[in-house]
């Protein structure tokens, strides 16, 4: 039987040959058994390799290991090479959305903040009030409204950091908080002229703060409206305005200065 076995096989055959996994060995004729001891180590790509030399490596190595930000960036961005002249018309209508930990957190802090503040069992307003009976009457006091305004200063401040940052995506993103920034700045005007017992500035001052608030809103759905059309892939797009070109990246300007003094 093992004679008979023996000669059905094929002349170089190798008996340790994986059928199942053919690529891991070298099947030339020509070749022997694969040394496995000084196979070479595999390539590594980082993040900030480019996507041509990246596809450059992969075509050529038999293994390779990326990091899962050069994997979004072969795989998963879009290519903005287009024909036609639309994107400097009318702008990317890729919508950009940079998230980060720290500003979901900064933003359930401040609607936690807001509700507890509102809350009775917390007694935010409680403690101004001059009788303790009467905890309400803390919401009509003078140093109630003046402390609760440098709570609406400094989200007015995080608005401005957001801001700044926003300048490196897209018109609708800058909209947003720019009318929010506008909204907490004026708001905190107007508690504060609660404050000082001026109600007819501080009226006007919320009407403004209102007008802001309500722009950061049409921009909010603006953006809620084109991404969702992006992400089931509709044929129409909403433009947002793309004006990451108008700020270079440390990147690029990195590799610039690595350029030149090369």
């Amino acid at each position: 039987m093992d004679r008979v076995q023996d000669e059905k096989k094929p002349p170089n055959h190798d008996d340790t040959f994986n059928t199942i996994f053919p690529s891991l060995h070298n099947v030339s004729e020509d070749s022997g058994p694969r040394n496995y001891v000084d196979a070479p180590s595999p390539i590594r790509l980082k993040a900030d390799t480019s996507s041509d030399e990246a596809l450059k490596h992969i075509r050529t190595a038999n293994n390779i290991s990326i990091s899962p930000e050069l994997f979004e960036k072969l795989y998963l961005t879009p290519q903005k090479a287009v024909k036609g002249d639309l994107r400097n018309t009318f702008a990317n209508p890729t919508p950009r959305l940079p998230r980060s930990p720290n500003a979901d957190v900064a933003a359930g802090g401040f609607w936690f903040t807001l509700g507890s503040t509102l809350t009775p069992f917390y007694n935010a307003y409680g403690a101004y009030a001059s009788d303790p009976t009467k905890p309400y009457e803390g919401l009509a006091s003078e140093g109630f409204h003046a402390s609760y305004g440098f709570f609406l200063l400094f989200m007015g401040f995080l608005s401005l950091l957001y801001l700044i940052c926003a300048l490196r995506t897209n018109i609708v993103f800058v909209t947003i908080f720019f009318g929010l920034f506008m909204t907490f700045v004026i708001l905190t005007g107007s508690y504060w002229e609660i404050a000082l017992d001026q109600a007819s500035v501080a009226a006007k001052l919320q009407i403004a703060s209102g007008a802001f608030a309500f722009l950061a809103c049409l921009a909010g759905w603006w953006i809620f409206f084109a991404q969702m059309l992006a992400s089931v892939d509709f044929p129409y797009q909403m433009p947002v305005g793309d004006i990451s070109h108008l700020i270079r990246s440390g990147t690029e300007r990195a590799q610039d200065k690595e350029r030149f003094s090369a």
